[in-house]
Order: structure tokens, then C-alpha cells, then sequence
């Protein structure tokens, strides 16, 4: 019952942190794919590029929090999972290295919104960025089953 209860708080909240993206930044060659176009005129969707250049810096970890079911089916390239809705959450958290910046990624913003307070208390340097249907359309490389 408890797990019903968590999932219908989860998918009722799905809304409530929603980034925006932007469609006019430069490409990056490390995460992001090139798109091939249908028609000349169509102009393929880039990364924020200030995202990228965070993404690619020494010391920044990319942190998926959802389920591992998820992670499984599609995730950005190079992301480690971290389940939010795990048990053992907060003690995987609290392994981490405190001296690396993180960002983390969910399916809608929710989970990684409410894992980002859980950083900021214990001073781990952390950030959530766009959702991963975001990323992955516009242009972020994916992988897994159903990237």
C-alpha cells in the first residue's frame, strides 16, 4: 500500500518542476549526437550550451535518481544511478565524494528537485538540470534499451 501511496505522490507531482531548455546553442562533440534532418529547412535541436561546458568540467558527476527500471530503458551517456526512491538513498548519498559537483536528472524534475534539497543539506555541491526527455531531444547522447 505504502508503495502506491509514494507512486501516486510521484506521478501527481510530475509537473511541478518543469526547466525550460534552449534550442539555439552550439553542439558539444562530447555529449551531444547529431541529428539528421527530413527537410533542409529543419534545424537540428542543440544542448543549452552552458550545460554542456558544467557537464564536461573536471570533478562533475552526472547523477540519474530514477528507479533502476528507468535507468535501464534509457539514461544520458556516462550518468551513474543513484535511486532516490531507494531505501538505502541517503547512505549512497552520504558516500559520495563531497568534493566533486553533482548534477542530477529525473523523468519530469520532481525527484531530482527533492533529491537537490537533500544534497544542499548535507553541503554537497549539487545542481538538477533538465528532465532526461529533455535532454534526450535535444540532442544529449543516450544509452540503454530504449534510449
Amino acid at each position: 500500500m505504502r508503495v502506491w501511496i509514494l507512486l501516486l505522490v510521484v506521478l501527481s507531482s510530475c509537473a511541478i518542476f518543469r526547466p525550460t531548455t534552449t534550442s539555439d546553442a552550439p553542439e558539444s562533440k562530447s555529449l551531444v549526437k547529431k541529428k539528421r534532418s527530413t527537410s533542409p529547412k529543419a534545424a537540428a535541436i542543440t544542448p543549452n550550451k552552458e550545460l554542456l561546458q558544467k557537464l564536461s568540467r573536471p570533478g562533475v558527476v552526472l547523477l540519474d535518481v530514477r528507479t533502476p527500471e528507468e535507468y535501464s530503458n534509457g539514461r544520458v551517456r556516462g550518468a551513474k544511478n543513484i535511486n532516490f526512491l531507494a531505501d538505502d538513498f541517503e547512505e549512497q548519498v552520504d558516500k559520495l565524494d563531497r568534493k566533486k559537483t553533482y548534477y542530477l536528472y529525473c523523468a519530469s524534475g520532481n525527484r531530482s528537485g527533492k533529491a537537490l534539497h537533500y544534497f544542499s543539506a548535507r553541503k554537497i555541491k549539487a545542481e538538477s538540470i533538465e528532465p532526461y526527455e529533455s535532454l534526450k531531444n535535444a540532442g544529449v547522447q543516450v544509452e540503454g534499451l530504449d534510449p
